[in-house]
């Protein structure tokens, strides 16, 4: 309940499930709260305007997500620092195989984030990314969260290893 209401997300009408690797996602009209049972977080807030094709400035984008990152809370407990921009595309073409295409289109912009400890970017495939999608109308329609959680650090060096004795 509390990251619904982190996200604003009016859920309380909404369907529960238990998912397989024990996380749950609860999930009314178009929005979805999926919290995995690795910490992970997916929240659908609202369905991107594909119709619109008129890209927002990558700087625009990344301003909205900052804001995001900012509004929802997420760098209360860790640092993030920008770490790329990509852009949604779609097309499509018949089913026929004709040579008729529709597209490619930016249809919106994923501003990422990566998570720092002590200054030190976690390199993980799956782990200490935030992403935030943004349609073209510039609305946040997707945040998606790995943050590691950090117990506490400790200082590095100084432990060496015993020299191997000479046989006999």
């Amino acid at each position: 309940r509390a990251m619904a209401d982190r996200f604003e997300l009016d859920v309380s009408s909404g369907d529960t499930d238990r998912v397989a690797d024990g996380g749950f996602l609860v999930s009314s009209g178009d929005t979805s709260l999926y919290y995995g049972a690795d910490g992970s977080l997916e929240v659908q807030l609202a369905r991107p305007n594909i119709e619109n094709r008129q890209q927002i400035p990558e700087a625009e984008a990344s301003s909205i997500a900052q804001a995001a990152v900012s509004n929802y809370g997420l760098e209360e407990t860790s640092t993030l620092v920008p770490d790329r921009v990509v852009l949604s595309y779609e097309a499509g073409g018949p089913a026929d195989g004709s040579e008729m295409q529709d597209g490619p289109y930016v249809t919106g912009t994923v501003v990422q984030f990566k998570q720092t400890i002590n200054g030190i970017p976690v390199i993980s495939e799956d782990a200490g990314i935030v992403s935030v999608s943004i349609d073209n109308d510039g609305r946040v329609t997707n945040v998606r969260s790995s943050l590691l959680a950090v117990d506490s650090l400790r200082e590095a060096g100084g432990t060496r290893l015993a020299s191997p004795k000479p046989p006999g």
